[in-house]
């Protein structure tokens, strides 16, 4: 997707933890972006699906590190994790996961993971370093491990980790107004517009789905002789922030669908961050149609569509502007 800026656009238009700051000087600098490190243990019983087993956290400011432990004792299905680690003799697996926060903006959390995993049964250790970009509260996995035996239900376990940023005291509590248009223009520069708007907490992430656009066969391509209906679905979710200097980090998913008959295809989705003034609009251009499907006519004759042809020279877009409330 790309992100273009708009001027004058009309108005439609992880509880074993340490955090040590990397340097003295730093410590000093402020603001300090602040996020929360999420470990997260996934266990999968026989015949179920996966649950939370268990989970911790770590607070961290950018440029500090903080460790985190879990460990089974005997088998997947005893597990301790943060403090309780210390009082295990001699455990199964022990995984220590040490987080350095690098930077934190709006969907793009740079953090260095260490993950050091020793097993009794065989006998190894083993250490991985990771440079990660997260985006927020969406899982990445570290590690995954099976049943060894027979002893308990747990078929296996998975080894996740979240960040979320911490929202700072004096704008924890603000709301975003989001103003959103979905503009298409086809071949001939025709424009057809939807619109939707929606509210969020600092921070809080929000979905959004434009009332779908729909599309003549017979119009877009007369030679093809044939008249039947495409739907252009376009929705997505937004996240925003207001900085300390006024501006606005924001994260903008999207994704669309051509539907045609009973079935989808042509999906394309996406994720842009960026950052805006208050009020600025801003317009991201959707990739060009793509995909296929294959119209039947009343005689049982197949005719091929190429989404690509079909849309040659339209071009697709979400506008929005970012308004904090009072």
């Amino acid at each position: 997707m790309r992100a273009n800026r708009l001027i004058g656009l009309p108005s439609f238009v992880l509880l074993l933890t340490t955090a040590i700051p990397s340097s003295p000087s730093q410590a000093r600098t402020e603001p300090t972006a602040v996020a929360r490190m999420v470990l997260r243990v996934l266990a999968t019983p026989d015949g179920g699906p996966a649950v939370e087993r268990a989970s911790s956290d770590v607070e961290l400011a950018v440029g500090q590190s903080g460790t985190t432990m879990f460990a089974t004792p005997t088998n997947l299905c005893a597990t301790a994790i943060g403090g309780t680690v210390d009082r295990i003799g001699s455990p199964r697996h022990v995984w220590t996961v040490r987080f350095s926060l690098i930077s934190a903006q709006t969907d793009r959390i740079a953090v260095d993971v260490e993950v050091g995993r020793q097993d009794d049964i065989p006998w190894r250790t083993r250490h991985i370093l990771r440079h990660l970009i997260l985006t927020e509260d969406a899982p990445h996995v570290l590690d995954f491990i099976e049943a060894s035996d027979h002893s308990c239900r747990t078929a296996n376990m998975v080894i996740e980790v979240r960040a979320v940023t911490i929202e700072s005291a004096a704008l924890a509590r603000r709301l975003l107004s989001y103003n959103l248009w979905l503009t298409h223009h086809d071949a001939s520069g025709r424009e057809f517009t939807r619109h939707e708007m929606r509210t969020a907490p600092q921070g809080g992430r929000v979905d959004f789905r434009f009332q779908p656009l729909g599309w003549s066969t017979g119009r877009l391509m007369p030679s093809l002789k044939i008249d039947q209906a495409i739907d252009e679905h376009v929705s997505g979710s937004i996240r925003g922030r207001i900085r300390s200097d006024g501006a606005l980090e924001l994260s903008l998913a999207t994704s669309r669908r051509l539907i045609h008959g009973n079935g989808s295809t042509g999906e394309e989705s996406g994720t842009k961050t960026f950052t805006a003034r208050v009020g600025e609009a801003i317009s991201i251009e959707l990739p060009p149609a793509r995909g296929r499907s294959v119209a039947t006519t009343a005689d049982g004759t197949r005719t091929l569509l190429d989404y690509q042809e079909l849309f040659k020279g339209h071009t697709t877009a979400v506008v929005l502007t970012v308004t904090p409330l009072p």
